[in-house]
């Protein structure tokens, strides 16, 4: 594998394969939405609930996303305004969002599929360039487990409900769900369960059967339980590699694990780079490094197990060298199930 790129750095690939037959947490919320106030697709940076009232208007859809976000756990919001209700581009918005380094999350306002695409493309893409995000957003269409099957993304979380009262309010739980995401501090904890504050009732409930589909096909579903919208299971869109079925990512936390061990070995060896020659002595050095940062991440039970890293001088170019590394990530518990043989 050799980088097409001549910037000084560390660069990575990944690829994670399934049984097809079988503390950097706290982050910040990306919001692309419409609204009034606000100049268009300037980023915004609000830490307050107060101040995204003042700048986007009280009763702002932005506005409401934000606190959302921010109740939920975001250390912070990056907020861009698409436009208004005549004139919008959520494409220009979310490029804007592209750019900046510490988002765990992004979400817009719309439920409609064409603007989902482009959340999905924008998560993707600012992703591939070093700038790990997902993306979480609410389908309002008839069919939203055939929608999550078009999506098909290990980088993207969709809902389909609203909140009880508010029809055009998908973006709202996006924001929350986004917000507890960003706030995660262990990325392999599994997110049953998981409480989205500021939330009191939502549009519709599913039965099981339907909610059942809805999972297996990568929707993610909220119920209400003793008043409070819980997240019933933190599924991603990827549920299809090639058109096999294949759950490797189908939990999202599969993809949050791999994002963070990236990013950690990455931030790790780049401070080793400066001044370095690609000769065995740095190579065993790098090698090292990683191992340490491997065996952090196992003890904190990110990882269940890893290979010892491979360091090796690139044969195209004498002054690249890549390191391989493998490692299994944990799994969150979902179930239990009790076998018992009583006799009578």
């Amino acid at each position: 594998m050799l980088i097409a790129k001549e910037r000084p750095g560390v660069y990575w690939d990944y690829d994670a394969s399934g049984v097809l037959w079988g503390s950097d947490s706290l982050k910040q919320v990306g919001i692309a939405a419409l609204c009034e106030k606000g100049e268009q697709n300037r980023v915004y940076s609000i830490r307050r609930i107060s101040d995204g009232k003042a700048v986007f208007g009280e009763d702002s859809i932005m506005a409401g996303m934000i606190e959302k976000a921010l109740i939920n756990g975001a250390s912070g919001v990056k907020a861009v305004k698409a436009g208004t209700e005549e004139s919008f581009d959520y494409e220009a918005a979310l490029a804007a969002l592209e750019q900046e380094d510490d988002l765990g999350a992004v979400c817009c306002d719309s439920t409609q599929g064409a603007v989902l695409q482009l959340l999905k493309a924008s998560a993707a893409a600012a992703s591939d360039s070093g700038r790990e995000r997902v993306a979480v957003g609410c389908f309002s269409g008839e069919d939203p487990a055939a929608f999550a099957n078009q999506l098909n993304c290990e980088r993207m979380m969709l809902l389909c409900q609203a909140p009880e009262g508010k029809p055009a309010g998908g973006g709202l739980l996006a924001a929350a769900l986004a917000g507890r995401l960003a706030a995660a501090a262990d990325p392999s904890a599994a997110l049953n369960g998981a409480v989205l504050e500021g939330i009191t009732g939502l549009s519709k409930a599913f039965p099981e059967e339907e909610l059942d589909i809805l999972l297996q096909n990568g929707v993610a579903v909220l119920e209400m339980r003793a008043g409070r919208a819980e997240l019933i299971r933190g599924v991603s869109t990827r549920t299809k590699t090639d058109g096999v079925s294949d759950r490797t990512f189908h939990d999202i936390n599969t993809v949050l694990i791999i994002d963070t061990v990236i990013a950690g070995i990455r931030a790790s060896l780049k401070r080793m780079l400066a001044g370095a020659r690609n000769n065995e002595k740095t190579r065993s050095a790098l090698a090292t490094q990683t191992a340490v940062k491997l065996e952090e991440y196992r003890l904190q039970g990110i990882l269940d197990s890893y290979r010892s890293p491979v360091v090796a001088a690139s044969g195209e170019d004498p002054s690249v060298c890549v390191v391989t590394v493998e490692f299994t990530a944990a799994r969150g518990l979902n179930q239990i199930v009790i076998q018992a043989s009583i006799t009578v």
